[in-house]
């Protein structure tokens, strides 16, 4: 058992790590952080944030341990599921990168409350928090490139009509 907070930790790790590997192999590790879809970053938020969500949920239900993990990786899942589901929807765009932020700042709160926590755990918080403070960057990027690409088409389809 490694000290707490690591285990977590590894896990995050190693879930990027597969989906990355796993979403890069067509294309190449670059074009997958920088140019991938919209729908195919909110596939791999979901597969990213369900193991989290799932631990979180298990925590209060079996355990009676307050995690609000419980709900904001909950909301994650769904909204990207909706955005995967629903292309090129300008709300669950939004509502994706809102709720990574959402748990980004769940990801900061014990620092801000008077619980004293194992330095390891302190060390995964801080990861946590960087790593979906970033996942809210790479899907604002593709919310941002899917709006460029939907505007280019309405402008070429004027252009076109005309």
């Amino acid at each position: 058992m490694l000290a707490p907070g690591l285990n977590a930790l590894a896990l995050l790790i190693v879930v990027t790590l597969l989906v990355i590997a796993l979403k890069s192999k067509e294309r190449g590790i670059i074009f997958f952080l920088k140019q991938s879809s919209a729908y195919e970053r909110a596939l791999s938020t979901i597969i990213v944030a369900s193991p989290f969500w799932i631990w979180a949920a298990y925590k209060v239900i079996a355990v009676g341990d307050p995690d609000l993990g419980a709900v904001s990786f909950l909301l994650v899942v769904i909204s990207a599921s909706f955005l995967r589901w629903k292309k090129k929807n300008t709300l669950a765009s939004i509502l994706l990168i809102l709720s990574n932020v959402l748990v980004s700042v769940n990801y900061m709160l014990p620092f801000f409350m008077n619980i004293e926590l194992p330095f390891t755990f302190y060390v995964y918080l801080v990861f946590g928090a960087v790593y979906w403070a970033g996942m809210s960057f790479w899907n604002y990027h593709a919310y941002q490139q899917e709006k460029s690409v939907s505007t280019d088409e309405e402008v070429n389809g004027l252009f076109l009509a005309n």
